[in-house]
């Protein structure tokens, strides 16, 4: 019989970013254990920290006009589109017995003081996806705290008890689930099997339905979708033309691109700002109701993610390799 294969995961990612973004993300993840990351640049000239040009875990590839003829398709104009084409390809190649797909603003953070490894160990064997749960970061909140603050979105549950109202007056009819990014998570798939297709947040079978899949406890995915004010400001034009917010069919992404257009055309970033102030808010009487009913969530240190205008990182090597002491998250404690 041949010996079991020992558990080992990897990242899939297309990436358009700075390069002290794209040093926080791998930082991190290959702080947390990862054997593998592709990283695929959506922008063929990125520039890249040197390491990383070096580094034998990851494997980059520019997204030129060779890479789209090796892959034999002609440049998607849709980001996701390419994002999905890429994900595809690199999963033929990668060697670790998981694969996800991450976008650049996207971090896992273990917690209880369980390492990425182990929580795929103890996964049961009869599944070939499992599902990482989304937490969006909140950037005023992060930055008065000191240490990176996550909400999870406003499940059903919630909804029915009028949560969605009490803390998003203006806008929670809407964006019933509070979240300005997708509520979806991500999906870790074991590699290896036949007629796997990698979707951006799950697997697909041959006949495209979704992969059956459970969610992995102990685990957040900590999507950074939008750092600070300028940050939002900054992306959500290409987002309602190209990207996230483009509804693509989805009822939930035609609401937030409805209001986002709309405060857009009506106010500009005065009304962009007001948008994100309300859903992203600050406001420690919003972040108590969170707690309350245990939708807030904190990083135990900055897991490669920081104030993108103050400079500041984990240093390489911080986190132990292998992910003995991986980062985790921890719901946030009443201030006293």
């Amino acid at each position: 019989m041949a010996a079991k294969r020992p558990v080992t995961w990897a990242t899939i990612s297309t990436i358009k970013a700075s390069p002290k973004n794209i040093d926080r993300f791998a930082t991190h993840h290959l702080g947390l254990g990862a054997r593998q990351m592709f990283i695929f640049l959506d922008d063929p000239n990125q520039e890249v920290p040197p390491w990383m040009e070096a580094c034998e875990e990851i494997k980059l590839s520019r997204c030129d006009a060779a890479h789209w003829d090796r892959l034999k398709n002609p440049r998607p104009e849709i980001s996701r589109q390419r994002q999905a084409a890429n994900a595809n390809h690199a999963y033929g190649q990668v060697r670790a017995t998981w694969a996800i797909h991450l976008d650049g603003d996207e971090f896992l953070l273990p917690s209880g003081g369980r390492t990425v490894t182990e929580l795929l160990e103890n996964a049961k064997p009869s599944l070939n996806a499992w599902r990482v749960a989304p937490g969006e970061y909140l950037g005023e909140a992060s930055r008065k705290e000191g240490i990176p603050v996550f909400k999870r979105h406003l499940a059903r549950k919630y909804r029915a008890l009028g949560l969605h109202l009490e803390l998003y007056p203006t806008f929670g009819a809407r964006i019933k689930q509070g979240f300005l990014s997708h509520t979806d998570g991500k999906s870790f798939l074991r590699t290896g099997v036949r007629d796997m297709t990698v979707g951006i947040h799950r697997g697909l079978d041959r006949k495209g339905a979704q992969e059956p899949s459970k969610t992995l406890d102990n685990i957040l995915l900590g999507h950074a979708h939008a750092r600070c004010e300028a940050d939002f400001i900054e992306q959500t034009p290409r987002r309602l033309a190209f990207g996230g917010y483009k509804p693509y069919g989805c009822q939930r992404r035609q609401a937030i691109s409805d209001v986002l257009n709309h405060a857009l055309e009506t106010d500009g970033e005065v009304g962009l700002l007001h948008v994100y102030r309300e859903l992203m808010s600050s406001d420690p009487a919003v972040l108590d109701r969170l707690r309350a009913h245990s939708l807030l969530f904190r990083a135990r240190q900055w897991p490669g993610l920081c104030d993108p205008r103050d400079g500041t990182k984990v240093p390489r090597g911080t986190v132990a390799q292998g992910g003995a002491d991986p980062i985790g998250y921890a719901k946030t404690r009443r201030s006293a």
